[in-house]
């Protein structure tokens, strides 16, 4: 870092406005300066944000807190479907060219 600013600064000092470009030079690193702590801070507050989100909610526990009290109701087993004599399903018609339906 000493090596980019010592020529530069030389270079600034040679300058007739000298003052001017070093206020000018102070403003652009103090923006810098603060644009890095901003952005810093920003993903600092993301992080907690999203580790806190990620704590709250343990494995197997419902997100939606309306969910939380309910029990589990009966478990619901399907019935086997009925055998159709002949081997064939039922009959299903659909509706023709000339309905009047539509």
């Amino acid at each position: 870092m000493k090596r980019i600013m010592s020529p530069m600064l030389f270079l600034l000092a040679n300058t007739p406005d000298v003052e001017r470009n070093l206020k000018i030079l102070m403003s652009v690193l103090q923006a810098t300066s603060d644009s890095v702590q901003s952005i810093k801070s920003g993903i600092d507050n993301i992080q907690a944000t999203i580790m806190n989100m990620s704590g709250s909610t343990a494995p197997g526990q419902p997100a939606q807190p309306g969910q939380a009290g309910q029990e589990p109701g009966p478990a619901v087993n399907p019935e086997p479907a009925e055998t159709v004599e002949g081997g064939k399903g039922p009959a299903i018609q659909m509706p023709g060219a000339n309905s009047n339906s539509i």
